[in-house]
């Protein structure tokens, strides 16, 4: 399993955590970022005025290039070495390129960007805009900026801060650090064991997921409704906001032009920006997964293991075989053992693709260790795969794209990996999670993939696992009385002791009073008023009371098989 910084100093993550500190990993980035609003609003006392510098920054760009007459002069050049800055690659956030070694190679503001970023805001300076909160929206106006990009020049605009901060939290939790300089003054921070790197702690108050993109239709970004905008585009794009919104048919060039062309247009897109609340992510439900996934992993690789004990050595000739292994290992806790369940949130949506490739990815990194397989695994989040690779001696390696089925590209990439298959270094699995119903995208995969075989081409492994929420997989909850709080009671003891839930002990007395006292029924995660109502009167989560329901499944499946034996009940009776 990937490691965080508790691990790496010696501390557990709710120690971390009570000293307000964000517990990222050591070898993937964290796919969070931090948020300006949040900062702005942030009680963290080192942080007390870090917005305002981040302010002043952009402001002193704006400043410059309201006396800049033309690209490349002195003030444009001035402004542009403002807005270099290199990533933060201790710090474990964003949407990383590859290992941690190499991820200064993609992230950061470099020169190209920069002379991107000093062009547009020369452009918005001269229709009379000087509001230095135009660079946290930049993302809306520049292919190319993300949230993340945007966070990186944040956190290095208050690198003191945060050093301060890392200090603090260092001294507090008695961490063993080590003096670094940084501007002329020594900071005692942290350091990774063997690479010796710097550990920078980040205040999880004012970070928040990252958007899957940042762009003019994100409206978790700024919501804006102004008619007279949805009129222009209409008019001068001939599509609807709606297609707009949903179809991306807009490019942020084009989006800028229109704003750079109407200056009340984007004053009122910074009036709405500012009104944005600054409302803190919700690390308890977790509901873009994106923490979620890593104690899921851990668990359940530990009650599932996947028995790969009879592989003695990975070679390349099996290498295939362990990952296809592992992939229908991870299918059947998908499609048998309720591991489904944990694709939905808590308000009944699917959880974004990428949660569900990180989960893969820790569940067949802890089955590899488990069986102290020879195989190390990288994640290609730029790529969206999981590679594993034999650790020494081979190249031979295997890809695994994890795909929702209504991903709308999911054909056309699969189509373009058959195109190249002949040429990639390693072999490839599509796992494909079937998420709705998809009967289009599955049998157009099976049917590319049948073509290509036909004519004697090589194609990517295709496995597909039903992900959806179903009966079994939902967990069967009895129908509690006003006086038959049994299931919440053991939810919250299991929840509280690790103890198991109801239904581990059973004989044929309790099964026959089970059956008359209790109507029994399957019940749908769907019903999400339900769930809602009973996280509010005892303190759980969607997610807490599934998980334990799910633990239990098998139990309850056995309990319905023997009360139909026993006639006391009819499964097919069930409405």
């Amino acid at each position: 399993m990937p490691k965080r910084f508790s691990d790496v100093v010696g501390v557990t993550t709710e120690e971390l955590w009570a000293e307000g500190a964000f517990d990222a990993f050591v070898d993937i980035d964290a796919r969070f970022h931090i948020d300006p609003h949040l900062l702005e609003k942030t009680a963290v006392p080192e942080l007390q005025g870090a917005y305002q510098k981040v302010q002043q920054r952009f402001e002193d760009v704006l400043h410059l290039l309201a006396y800049s007459q033309k690209p490349g002069d002195f003030y444009y050049k001035k402004a542009k070495a403002k807005l270099l800055f290199r990533e933060l690659r201790f710090i474990s956030l964003g949407y990383s390129k590859g290992e941690r070694k190499n991820r200064a190679k993609g992230k950061g503001i470099g020169s190209k960007l920069a002379d991107q970023l000093t062009t547009t805001a020369a452009e918005i300076v001269k229709v009379g805009i000087k509001d230095p909160k135009i660079f946290e929206l930049v993302g809306l106006l520049e292919e190319g900026i993300g949230a993340d990009r945007i966070s990186d020049m944040m956190a290095r605009i208050i690198i003191v801060e945060l050093l301060q901060f890392t200090e603090r939290v260092s001294q507090n939790l008695e961490l063993k650090t080590w003096p670094i300089d940084y501007k002329g003054k020594s900071y005692q921070i942290p350091l990774t064991p063997q690479k010796r790197e710097p550990i920078v702690f980040v205040p999880h108050e004012i970070l928040r997921p990252l958007p899957i993109a940042f762009d003019w239709t994100d409206l978790d970004v700024v919501r804006v409704y102004n008619a007279e905008l949805r009129e222009t585009l209409n008019d001068d794009i001939g599509i609807t906001w709606k297609d707009a919104t949903n179809l991306r048919k807009i490019s942020k060039e084009k989006l800028k032009e229109i704003l750079l062309a109407d200056r009340d247009l984007f004053d009122d897109l910074l009036t709405q920006y500012e009104a944005k609340p600054a409302t803190p992510y919700d690390y308890e439900s977790d509901p873009d997964g994106g923490l979620i996934w890593y104690r899921l992993a851990e668990e359940w690789a530990e009650k599932y293991p996947a028995l790969l004990d009879d592989i003695a050595v990975v070679t390349p000739e099996v290498i295939h075989e362990v990952v296809v292994r592992i992939c229908n290992h991870f299918g059947r806790l998908l499609e048998h053992d309720g591991l489904s369940v944990f694709l939905f949130n808590d308000d009944g949506r699917l959880r974004r693709e990428g949660y569900a490739r990180l989960l893969f990815y820790g569940l067949a990194d802890a089955y590899c260790r488990a069986n102290n397989l020879d195989l190390s695994l990288e994640a290609k989040w730029g790529r969206e795969l999981v590679m594993f690779k034999i650790s020494r001696g081979f190249r031979a390696r295997v890809f695994v794209a994890v795909k929702y089925s209504r991903n709308g590209h999911l054909v056309q990439q699969y189509e373009t990996a058959i195109e190249h298959y002949h040429w990639r270094e390693g072999q490839t699995v599509y796992l494909v999670i079937q998420t709705a119903k998809s009967e289009g995208t599955l049998a157009a995969l099976k049917t590319l993939k049948q073509e290509a075989q036909a004519d004697g081409k090589p194609v990517p492994e295709l496995l597909i696992y039903d992900g959806r929420l179903n009966e079994v997989t939902q967990g069967v909850l009895w129908e509690i009385g006003a006086d038959d709080d049994r299931l919440i009671e053991a939810a919250k003891a299991s929840q509280k002791q690790g103890l198991t839930a109801v239904s581990d002990e059973v004989d044929d007395e309790s099964l026959e009073l089970r059956a008359r006292r209790l109507s029994i029924r399957p019940f749908r995660l769907e019903r999400w008023d339900t769930i809602i109502e009973l996280r509010e009167q005892h303190g759980l989560t969607q997610s807490q009371i599934a998980e334990r329901l799910v633990q239990d499944v098998v139990v309850i499946k056995r309990d319905c098989r023997d009360m139909r034996r026993k006639e006391y009940w009819n499964w097919e009776d069930v409405p």
